[in-house]
């Protein structure tokens, strides 16, 4: 008697490596590796602040803004920069809590602010800056010329406009 073609042949040697217990042990325990691990990263909520940065006289959106979060209870800290709109985003901060806002830009008065993250997602009020500006003391330079002489394809320098420093080598000078 000929074998029936319509019904497919079972593979023996398949279902019985497929049914011992140590494939199926080894299947329950990557199972469980990856809801362990993958669970910690559905469950975690981030936290995240955003805002906008305007001059306070002008009320024009400032550009590459310095912005800092800092924990006040550790040392955790997150920073951003204004974006062409004046806006920031920071994101992903792992817990609720106090920080502490510093808001800077050269030219004007350093912002900081204490803030209480309590919702998942927090937008800011505008944060305007005011001016600052420093009047300096006048400042003089003075150059010397160049202790080298160039002849050809060499380079020589001049000996008496060159001297050690003690500061870079304190063992010769004794």
């Amino acid at each position: 008697m000929q074998p029936d073609r319509g019904r497919p042949q079972a593979n023996f040697q398949l279902i019985e490596y497929y049914s011992n217990p140590l494939y199926l042990m080894m299947r329950f325990w990557v199972f469980l590796w990856c809801v362990l691990c993958g669970s910690e990263h559905l469950c975690a909520q981030n936290y995240a602040i955003e805002g906008r940065v305007v001059d306070a006289a002008k009320g024009t959106r400032l550009v590459k803004c310095r912005v800092e979060l800092m924990s006040l209870s550790d040392t955790t800290y997150f920073q951003d920069e204004t974006n062409l709109y004046g806006n920031f985003y920071i994101g992903r901060i792992p817990a609720p809590g106090k920080y502490l806002l510093v808001v800077s830009q050269v030219g004007y008065a350093r912002y900081a602010k204490a803030i209480e993250l309590r919702e998942p997602y927090q937008k800011l009020d505008p944060i305007r800056m005011e001016d600052s500006l420093y009047v300096l003391n006048e400042t003089k330079v003075k150059a010397k010329r160049d202790a080298l002489i160039q002849k050809g394809d060499t380079l020589r320098f001049k000996r008496n406009n060159t001297r050690p420093t003690r500061i870079w080598m304190p063992f010769i000078f004794k």
